[in-house]
C-alpha cells in the first residue's frame, strides 16, 4: 500500500494504525502483513504500534538531511519514547520474541527529537531487514533499540544529533541496543554510529557477526553487559574514542566467544570486568575470551 504525499494537517500516527494497516491482508497469525511505502516525511506526534509482519519502504534512498528523504519526523509536541515499535507477538502471558517475520525497515529516515528513540524493532528470520536507514536527533535517548532471530541490519546510519551542531558525544545516549530477551544470529554490515556515549550495547546475545563497524565520536563503541556468545565483529573502524571493547559482565567465562578484527587510531584498549585494561595494537585481530582466560 502506497501513502499518498505527507499533508501537515493530517494526525499521521491515527491514521497509520486505524486505516492503512488495517487494509494490509491478514497473515496466517491473524495479524497484518505487507509492505507500506511512503513518499516524502510525515510528521507524527506520538510512537507508531506497527504491526508484526509490516515492512516500512521509501520511494528513494535516504538523503543526508530529512526533508529530502522518506520517513517520519517527530513534532515538537511528540508525545513517547520513541517513534516506531514493533511489538513482538503476545499469547496469553507469554511474549514471543522470535516471530515477527516480514518486519522491516528500508530506505527510511526517522528524524527524532530529544530524548525520544528512533525504532524498537523486533524481526525474524530472513524475510526481515532492516536496510538504508538513517536515526537522527535523539539526543540523549537510544537511537534504536533490537530484538529478534536470523534478520540482517546494512548500511544503517545512527547519530544523536543533526544539521548544524557540531561533532561531539552525547552523553546517555545509545547508538544501538539490545532488549527484550536473548538476540540471536543477527548480521550487521556497514553500520555507522557517531557521537553517542555507547555505539552497540549487547547482553545475552548469541551468533553476533559484523562486518564494517564504524564509529566517530563516540566514548566505548562496543560495550557488553552479560554473556555474549559465537560473535565476530570484523574490520572495525574506530575514530576518537576511551575504549575499544567494554565488558561489563560475562556470565559464563568458559562459555563464550568473541573475535575483534580492525583499525582503532585512539583508544586501542579493552576493559574487563575486573577493570583490567588491556592495551591493544592500532591494526588489531583478538580472540578476546584468551584475555580473559590467560
Amino acid at each position: 500500500m502506497e501513502l499518498g504525499p505527507p499533508n501537515t494537517q493530517l494526525d499521521w500516527a491515527n491514521y497509520l494504525e486505524t486505516v492503512v494497516f488495517q487494509q494490509l491482508p491478514k497473515a496466517g497469525s491473524g495479524d497484518r502483513t505487507g509492505v507500506v511505502v511512503l513518499n516524502g516525511m510525515y510528521p507524527i506526534n506520538r510512537t507508531i504500534n506497527i504491526p508484526r509482519h509490516v515492512k516500512l519502504l521509501g520511494k528513494w534512498r535516504p538523503q543526508w538531511h530529512s526533508n529530502d528523504s522518506c520517513g517520519f519526523k517527530a513534532t515538537d509536541d511528540f508525545a513517547g519514547p520513541v517513534m516506531l515499535k514493533w511489538n513482538p507477538h503476545r499469547s496469553g502471558s507469554r511474549t514471543h520474541w522470535y516471530s515477527n517475520f516480514g518486519a522491516g525497515m528500508e530506505n527510511i529516515f526517522l528524524h527524532c527529537k530529544e530524548g525520544v528513540g528512533g525504532a524498537e524493532f523486533v524481526g525474524s528470520q530472513q524475510a526481515s531487514t532492516l536496510d538504508k536507514v538513517h536515526i537522527r536527533y535523539f539526543g540523549s535517548a537510544t537511537g534504536l533499540k533490537i530484538a529478534g532471530d536470523t534478520y540482517t541490519i546494512r548500511r544503517l546510519f545512527v547519530d544523536p544529533i543533526g544539521q548544524g551542531v557540531p561533532s561531539q558525544t552525547v552523553e546517555g545516549s545509545i547508538g544501538i541496543q539490545h532488549y527484550g530477551v536473548r538476540l540471536v544470529h543477527i548480521m550487521l554490515e556497514s553500520v555507522t554510529v557517531h557521537n553517542c556515549g555507547v555505539g552497540l550495547k549487547l547482553g545475552d546475545a548469541t551468533g553476533i557477526h559484523s562486518v564494517n563497524f564504524e564509529t566517530e565520536t563516540t566514548d566505548v563503541p562496543l560495550l557488553l553487559t552479560y554473556n555474549i556468545r559465537n560473535s565476530r565483529f570484523l574490520n572495525n573502524r574506530f575514530l576518537h574514542s576511551n575504549a575499544t571493547v567494554k565488558i561489563d559482565r560475562i556470565r559464563f567465562p568458559k562459555g563464550w566467544d568473541l573475535e575483534i578484527t580492525g583499525r582503532d587510531l585512539n583508544a586501542r584498549k579493552i576493559i574487563l570486568p575486573s577493570g583490567e585494561v588491556h592495551n591493544i595494537p592500532e591494526v588489531y585481530r583478538l580472540h578476546v575470551q584468551d584475555l580473559w582466560l590467560k
